[in-house]
């Protein structure tokens, strides 16, 4: 009785092994890998008045000859080139980041930035949070503790002649990150859990565990970069590998984390000892071409997808 039992739970479990890795290579099937057209993605960013990620997006496969040499496309990236040039959406984009502490676009990003290293930001929010207080709005807990925290830092700075820096853009970055909403809540979570401790120690060391992380994804990628890639991580383990991967792709690590899809980091992570241009590659066939890439390795991921072709 026993003996039946032990078989049919050995066959169910190898059943379902089978049907696991069946699913497994279909979805990694290099025969049915496809290159990404970007330009429908493209126009749903511009519908959405999104032109920085629209040009982003578009930039990056315009790296790629199967689109650089599709004039539609060419089009498209001049339309929006000519847009993000204009004066007069240069300069809401600037009173943006100043007004609202945050923008979609690299110039209001730094100009938020800025006012933040300033003190203006972190006053800005302030005023604007105790306001919500007064007429019983909603008030942001942690816009409210990192603009307590930004004053710390900038105190810290002016005592310690500068040495502080690297914390304070790293912290302009958090609430720049959390204004656009791409602050991921473990992050949100560990500033709730030591802002207690900052208070009353006056001092942001509990911060530095990941302050300096933040830092050096900023010096790789820029501001706007840095925010999509916060936004990935998932907990303390994911945000040194976040740092690896600016260094390894810098500003194309924004676009690939977006074709890379759920767990971005963590497949990127298992392509970490792949060249660069191979990586690169690979991601023309959207995730489950990074996928393949991550599985068969670069010599049999090429010969595989030789005959693969474009689909518009």
């Amino acid at each position: 009785m026993f003996v039946r039992f032990f078989f049919k739970i050995f066959f169910l479990l190898l059943f379902i092994l089978s049907i696991s890795i069946l699913f497994e290579r279909a979805q990694i099937d290099t025969r049915k890998l496809v290159r990404t057209d970007p330009m429908p993605y493209t126009k749903e960013l511009m519908a959405e008045k999104k032109y920085a990620d629209a040009h982003e997006y578009l930039s990056y496969f315009m790296n790629f000859d199967y689109v650089k040499n599709n004039p539609n496309a060419v089009e498209l990236f001049n339309k929006i080139q000519n847009k993000r040039e204009s004066f007069s959406y240069k300069t809401q984009k600037i009173w943006q980041g100043l007004i609202e502490g945050k923008s979609d676009e690299t110039i209001g990003n730094t100009s938020a930035f800025i006012s933040d290293l300033f003190l203006f930001g972190d006053l800005r929010d302030l005023t604007i949070q105790g306001l919500n207080y007064k007429n019983h709005e909603e008030v942001d807990e942690v816009i409210v503790m990192l603009s307590a925290v930004g004053v710390i830092a900038s105190a810290s700075t002016i005592a310690s002649a500068g040495t502080s820096v690297g914390t304070n853009v790293a912290i302009s970055t958090l609430k720049l990150a959390k204004r656009s909403n791409k602050i991921p809540n473990w992050i949100s979570r560990y500033v709730k859990s030591t802002f207690g401790i900052m208070k009353r120690s006056k001092s942001i060391q509990p911060l530095s565990t990941i302050t300096q992380d933040i830092y050096k994804i900023n010096k790789n990628v820029g501001i706007k970069h840095t925010l999509n890639i916060l936004n990935k991580t998932q907990n303390f383990k994911s945000l040194p590998k976040a740092v690896k991967m600016s260094a390894k792709y810098g500003k194309n690590s924004s676009v690939l984390l977006r074709i890379a899809g759920k767990n971005s980091i963590k497949l990127l992570d298992s392509l970490k000892n792949i060249p660069k241009n191979s990586v690169l590659l690979a991601s023309q066939y959207g995730t489950n071409g990074l996928k393949a890439l991550s599985k068969f390795g670069v010599k049999r991921f090429l010969i595989r997808t030789g005959k693969t072709a474009y689909k518009s």
